[in-house]
């Protein structure tokens, strides 16, 4: 029986130590500041891009918009630290971010327009055999797409001659939840 007690302080205390434990898979927050609909298909706002569609898939617009109208800056620039995760109005309303801002503002996007269940996938990008470090970038009905970039989709893990390692995949729900309360990384969570 003592032993049944010390099972469930430790399952108690381990739960308050992850802030999400209770956060489903499903937590869906909206964000009033991000107009829904986003756009409308047949013209979306996108320079440089296709005029009308059918496009290399449902997500391209999305992730596309966020290339042209979203400005890549460092977390060390924009909040004085080396990693803070934005919540996508923080994002849209910015139209600032990094790899996980442009992740996070996706997956919103995708959720709130194509529905289903995007992912956060977090990782680590190579070039030539060389770590150039943590990224991370969007899974979504089992393809994985580049959201800082070009919106590309990334194919057998390479992506214009970058080489992706995937360490973690985040549920929707996390992922929002981390945005909009921790705004920590995850792979300071995740050994070598």
């Amino acid at each position: 029986m003592k032993r049944l007690w010390i099972l469930v302080l430790a399952v108690v205390l381990l739960a308050g130590c992850n802030p999400w434990w209770d956060v489903g898979d499903t937590y869906d927050p909206i964000f009033s500041e991000i107009p829904h609909p986003f756009f409308d298909f047949e013209n979306p706002p996108i320079p440089d891009g296709p005029p009308s569609p059918p496009y290399p898939t449902l997500v391209y617009p999305f992730l596309r918009w966020m290339r042209y109208r979203i400005d890549y800056v460092s977390d060390d620039t924009t909040h004085n630290v080396l990693e803070y995760w934005q919540s996508p109005d923080q994002t849209y309303l910015s139209k600032k971010g990094d790899c996980e801002d442009f992740t996070v503002l996706g997956m919103y996007l995708i959720r709130q327009e194509l529905g289903g269940w995007p992912g956060m996938v977090i990782g680590r990008i190579y070039q030539n055999g060389v770590r150039l470090g943590g990224h991370a970038w969007i899974e979504y009905e089992g393809r994985q797409y580049e959201a800082t970039m070009s919106g590309s989709e990334i194919i057998d893990g390479r992506f214009e001659g970058l080489a992706y390692k995937v360490v973690k995949i985040i549920p929707y729900g996390e992922a929002m939840w981390r945005s909009m309360n921790t705004h920590r990384s995850l792979l300071s969570e995740i050994p070598e």
